[in-house]
């Protein structure tokens, strides 16, 4: 696109390229600062975060959660006095590997139940319905009486 554009001018690289003249305008300016490096696509992402807590602040943090590890964020914030939010605290405890993770409950319930049924089975359950052919059982009428077994 620089290229067409030095040689044929800005407008009409515009319509070649299907793009605004600012557009080429951006792309020769990088070239004529840059040369050839200046056309590599530049990075998103800022080169400062304007919000991001002070590395003093998560020193200090850091320091009190070593000092104090029972607490958590919100009880560092609400006895240190942080300038932070809490949410930020628990951020930089992660961060810094200081938050141990817990095992969830369910996690263990779905444990348990998995090691009762490899354990049992083989062996059938309490009110476990035994498999049945039905092909080979006889039907029995309502109307029919039981009179085998009084001889009649």
């Amino acid at each position: 696109m620089v290229k067409h554009a030095l040689a044929y001018g800005v407008r009409s690289t515009a319509s070649v390229f299907s793009t605004t003249p600012k557009t080429v305008r951006k792309w020769l300016g990088r070239y004529h600062q840059e040369r050839l490096a200046g056309l590599n696509e530049l990075p998103k992402t800022p080169l400062t975060c304007p919000h991001k807590t002070s590395p003093i602040t998560e020193r200090k943090v850091v320091q009190l959660r070593k000092r104090y590890p029972f607490m958590g964020a919100r009880r560092l914030k609400r006895e240190h006095k942080l300038a932070c939010s809490h949410e930020a605290i628990r951020r930089i405890l992660n961060d810094n590997g200081l938050i141990r993770k817990r095992r969830k409950k369910h996690k263990r319930k779905r444990d348990l139940a998995d090691n009762q049924a490899t354990e049992t089975q083989d062996r059938p359950r309490t009110c476990q319905v035994a498999p049945l052919d039905v092909r080979l059982a006889r039907p029995r009428l309502c109307n029919q009486r039981r009179t085998a077994h009084k001889g009649v």
